[in-house]
Protein backbone atom coordinates (compact mmCIF):
# COMPACT_ATOMS: atom_id res chain seq x y z
CA UNK A 1 0.00 0.00 0.00
CA UNK A 2 3.24 2.08 0.71
CA UNK A 3 4.04 1.73 -2.78
CA UNK A 4 0.54 2.56 -4.23
CA UNK A 5 0.50 5.52 -2.42
CA UNK A 6 4.04 6.91 -3.47
CA UNK A 7 3.32 6.29 -6.95
CA UNK A 8 0.18 8.36 -6.86
CA UNK A 9 2.10 11.02 -4.87
CA UNK A 10 4.19 10.97 -7.54
CA UNK A 11 2.26 10.90 -10.41
CA UNK A 12 0.39 13.67 -8.83
CA UNK A 13 3.51 15.70 -8.27
CA UNK A 14 4.51 15.68 -12.18
CA UNK A 15 0.73 16.18 -12.95
CA UNK A 16 1.46 19.71 -10.68
CA UNK A 17 4.76 20.21 -12.54
CA UNK A 18 3.27 20.00 -15.75
CA UNK A 19 0.06 22.11 -15.11
CA UNK A 20 2.74 24.99 -13.63
CA UNK A 21 5.19 24.77 -17.07
CA UNK A 22 1.81 24.89 -19.60
CA UNK A 23 0.80 27.85 -17.00
CA UNK A 24 4.08 29.53 -16.86
CA UNK A 25 4.33 29.13 -20.54
CA UNK A 26 0.90 30.64 -21.55
CA UNK A 27 1.63 33.38 -18.95
CA UNK A 28 4.84 34.05 -21.29
CA UNK A 29 3.07 33.95 -24.50
CA UNK A 30 0.41 36.33 -23.15
CA UNK A 31 2.94 38.78 -21.80
CA UNK A 32 4.37 38.57 -25.46
CA UNK A 33 0.63 39.08 -27.46
CA UNK A 34 0.37 42.30 -24.75
CA UNK A 35 3.81 43.51 -25.39
CA UNK A 36 2.89 43.38 -29.13
CA UNK A 37 -0.85 44.83 -29.17
CA UNK A 38 0.94 47.37 -26.95
CA UNK A 39 3.48 48.41 -29.58
CA UNK A 40 0.92 48.57 -32.23
CA UNK A 41 -1.26 51.02 -30.50
CA UNK A 42 1.81 53.25 -29.71
CA UNK A 43 2.53 53.00 -33.04
CA UNK A 44 -0.85 53.95 -34.25
CA UNK A 45 -0.55 57.04 -31.55
CA UNK A 46 1.95 58.36 -32.92
CA UNK A 47 0.79 58.47 -36.23
CA UNK A 48 -2.27 60.56 -35.09
CA UNK A 49 0.51 62.40 -33.06
CA UNK A 50 2.49 63.28 -36.71
CA UNK A 51 -1.16 64.14 -38.37
CA UNK A 52 -2.02 66.34 -35.73
CA UNK A 53 1.45 68.01 -36.25
CA UNK A 54 1.31 68.26 -39.76
CA UNK A 55 -1.90 69.87 -39.17
CA UNK A 56 -0.46 72.75 -36.66
CA UNK A 57 2.55 73.32 -39.08
CA UNK A 58 0.20 73.37 -42.12
CA UNK A 59 -2.35 75.93 -39.90
CA UNK A 60 0.65 77.94 -38.40
CA UNK A 61 2.09 78.95 -41.97
CA UNK A 62 -1.20 79.89 -42.88
CA UNK A 63 -1.26 82.24 -40.12
CA UNK A 64 1.96 83.36 -40.89
CA UNK A 65 1.01 83.92 -44.62
CA UNK A 66 -2.32 85.83 -42.92
CA UNK A 67 0.41 87.75 -40.78
CA UNK A 68 2.44 88.87 -43.67
CA UNK A 69 -0.78 89.94 -45.74
CA UNK A 70 -2.07 92.27 -43.06
CA UNK A 71 2.11 93.61 -42.74
CA UNK A 72 1.42 94.43 -46.53
CA UNK A 73 -1.90 95.83 -46.31
CA UNK A 74 -0.53 98.49 -43.32
CA UNK A 75 3.25 99.01 -45.14
CA UNK A 76 0.89 100.23 -47.91
CA UNK A 77 -0.92 102.54 -45.46
CA UNK A 78 2.43 104.12 -44.01
CA UNK A 79 4.06 104.48 -47.13
CA UNK A 80 1.83 106.37 -48.82
CA UNK A 81 0.20 109.61 -47.90
CA UNK A 82 -3.20 108.69 -47.43
CA UNK A 83 -5.65 111.22 -45.63
CA UNK A 84 -6.56 110.13 -41.95
CA UNK A 85 -10.26 110.19 -43.24
CA UNK A 86 -9.25 107.44 -45.97
CA UNK A 87 -7.82 104.88 -43.16
CA UNK A 88 -11.27 105.51 -40.93
CA UNK A 89 -13.36 104.70 -43.63
CA UNK A 90 -10.99 102.22 -44.62
CA UNK A 91 -13.17 98.69 -43.74
CA UNK A 92 -9.71 96.75 -44.48
CA UNK A 93 -7.55 99.36 -42.84
CA UNK A 94 -9.84 98.76 -39.36
CA UNK A 95 -9.90 95.21 -39.50
CA UNK A 96 -6.20 94.80 -39.52
CA UNK A 97 -5.70 95.57 -35.53
CA UNK A 98 -8.49 94.81 -34.71
CA UNK A 99 -8.85 91.21 -35.81
CA UNK A 100 -6.61 88.18 -35.93
CA UNK A 101 -6.36 84.23 -36.03
CA UNK A 102 -6.22 82.41 -33.30
CA UNK A 103 -4.07 79.04 -33.55
CA UNK A 104 -6.30 75.81 -32.64
CA UNK A 105 -3.59 72.86 -31.10
CA UNK A 106 -4.43 69.80 -32.42
CA UNK A 107 -3.81 67.36 -29.42
CA UNK A 108 -6.16 64.42 -30.05
CA UNK A 109 -2.64 62.11 -30.69
CA UNK A 110 -1.18 63.88 -27.20
CA UNK A 111 -4.27 63.23 -25.31
CA UNK A 112 -4.34 59.29 -26.22
CA UNK A 113 -0.24 59.24 -25.54
CA UNK A 114 -0.88 60.15 -22.14
CA UNK A 115 -3.73 57.60 -21.89
CA UNK A 116 -2.01 55.39 -23.61
CA UNK A 117 1.04 56.18 -20.98
CA UNK A 118 -0.66 55.98 -17.87
CA UNK A 119 -2.48 52.93 -18.81
CA UNK A 120 0.11 51.02 -19.67
CA UNK A 121 3.10 52.08 -16.85
CA UNK A 122 5.59 53.68 -19.78
CA UNK A 123 6.34 56.49 -17.63
CA UNK A 124 10.27 55.94 -18.66
CA UNK A 125 9.50 56.26 -22.35
CA UNK A 126 11.81 58.92 -23.61
CA UNK A 127 9.99 59.63 -26.95
CA UNK A 128 6.38 59.55 -24.86
CA UNK A 129 8.37 62.04 -22.48
CA UNK A 130 9.69 63.92 -25.47
CA UNK A 131 6.06 64.29 -27.18
CA UNK A 132 4.30 65.55 -23.88
CA UNK A 133 7.25 68.47 -23.01
CA UNK A 134 7.23 69.57 -26.96
CA UNK A 135 3.60 70.00 -26.78
CA UNK A 136 3.67 71.55 -23.26
CA UNK A 137 6.12 74.11 -24.48
CA UNK A 138 4.01 74.62 -27.46
CA UNK A 139 0.42 75.07 -25.81
CA UNK A 140 2.20 77.50 -23.09
CA UNK A 141 3.47 79.97 -26.33
CA UNK A 142 0.56 79.28 -28.25
CA UNK A 143 -1.57 80.30 -24.86
CA UNK A 144 0.76 83.37 -24.13
CA UNK A 145 0.90 84.83 -27.69
CA UNK A 146 -2.97 84.46 -28.13
CA UNK A 147 -3.30 86.24 -25.00
CA UNK A 148 -1.11 89.19 -25.83
CA UNK A 149 -2.50 89.46 -29.32
CA UNK A 150 -5.82 89.21 -28.12
CA UNK A 151 -5.26 92.08 -24.93
CA UNK A 152 -4.16 94.12 -27.98
CA UNK A 153 -6.88 93.72 -29.83
CA UNK A 154 -9.21 94.68 -27.74
CA UNK A 155 -6.92 97.85 -26.34
CA UNK A 156 -7.32 99.12 -29.83
CA UNK A 157 -11.22 98.29 -30.16
CA UNK A 158 -11.62 100.37 -26.85
CA UNK A 159 -9.54 103.10 -28.30
CA UNK A 160 -11.44 103.25 -31.56
CA UNK A 161 -14.84 103.19 -29.42
CA UNK A 162 -13.65 105.65 -27.07
CA UNK A 163 -12.26 108.18 -29.69
CA UNK A 164 -13.68 107.49 -32.40
CA UNK A 165 -17.96 107.66 -34.00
Amino acid sequence: MAGRLKKILSEGLKEIVYVTIGILIALQINNRNDMRKGKRELNNIISIVKHDLELNVAEAKANMKFVKMKAQYLETIFDTTISADSIRNCKTCFALNTSFRDMTIRDRGLNMLRNFRANNHTASDSTIIDIDLFYAVFIRANETISSLINDDVVTTINYYRDHYD
